[in-house]
């Protein structure tokens, strides 16, 4: 990494608070002004099941309802209408924790809970303009364009500007590794008004042990700024030193945790502005907390 990345890193990285989901917004406020004039926000993250990235995304839904005005949300995983969840957002019956219980593994967190607990609360206040989950059909040509339909499909129907919350191997707005993503597909169909932000990670535990990225790995380079979370925008190159631009538009290597996180995949075939208009960077990951009935 040269002095020069080094440098715009530190000047451009702003911190933010990822230990609790009720922190004030002003620290995402950028996120806000570039979600603007966007039909899909995804909040893309190298992991799933640990707490900082589902705290930030959280957070991130939060505002992106409150003040930007989106009104649907997509939660990777599992289909809320089976488990309830649709319906229990929407003022009916159950126990959050209790509904995520049949749910797949990274639903089943306390963090999940309380996004559900929040989006029933707001829906509450808001009878007339709440905000509903993206219901997933059944896919026939694959996940990515499964996925990738689900969003233009609901977007089509009823307008709503949707969050998409999943894992960046599936919302990075480029192939990864030859293979089309669902934010690829979305980016040809909306052009900018697909916003791709990813959640990239240092280290931690989740909780098998996360070792600190290689030599080569762009989480390398975004370790090294001060921060231990911070926003990062990357569209735009206006003003940027050479050496920026060249780090940001070059081929760039990431890091996802899959089955098996002591051994986390290693994505390229993109650069990072490509895949992301955004990085939301963590220092240090823990493991999401159970959740309970």
């Amino acid at each position: 990494m040269t002095t020069t990345v080094q440098q715009w890193l530190d000047s451009a990285a702003r911190p933010v608070d990822v230990t609790h989901p009720d922190a004030p917004a002003d620290d995402l406020r950028p996120l806000g002004r570039l979600a603007r004039g966007a039909s899909v926000v995804a909040l893309g993250t190298a992991v799933r099941v640990a707490r900082e990235p589902s705290v930030a995304a959280h957070r991130a839904l939060r505002l992106l309802v409150e003040e930007e005005g989106f009104r649907a949300l997509l939660l990777e995983g599992d289909d809320p209408v089976r488990t309830g969840l649709a319906a229990y957002v929407a003022g009916g019956g159950g126990e959050p924790g209790e509904l995520v219980a049949g749910a797949r593994p990274f639903w089943r967190t306390a963090e999940i809970v309380g996004v559900l607990r929040w989006l029933r609360g707001y829906n509450a206040r808001h009878p007339d303009d709440p905000v509903r989950f993206v219901r997933v059909g059944e896919w026939t040509e694959g996940v990515e364009r499964g996925l990738a339909d689900d969003v233009s499909r609901w977007h089509g129907e009823t307008g709503d500007r949707i969050v998409h919350w999943g894992g960046y191997a599936h919302t990075a707005a480029a192939p990864m590794e030859g293979r089309r993503t669902a934010g690829s597909l979305l980016r040809e169909r909306l052009g900018e008004a697909y916003v791709s932000v990813g959640l990239t990670y240092h280290h931690g535990r989740v909780p098998e042990v996360l070792g600190p990225p290689g030599d080569g790995l762009a989480e390398a380079v975004l370790g090294a700024a001060g921060a231990d979370a911070y926003l990062l925008g990357l569209r735009g190159a206006d003003g940027l030193p050479e050496a920026v631009r060249a780090w940001l538009a070059g081929p760039a290597r990431v890091r996802i945790v899959g089955p098996d996180p002591a051994a986390p995949l290693i994505a390229d075939g993109a650069s990072l502005r490509e895949w992301f208009d955004a990085l939301l960077h963590i220092r240090t990951l823990t493991p999401a907390h159970p959740a309970t009935a």
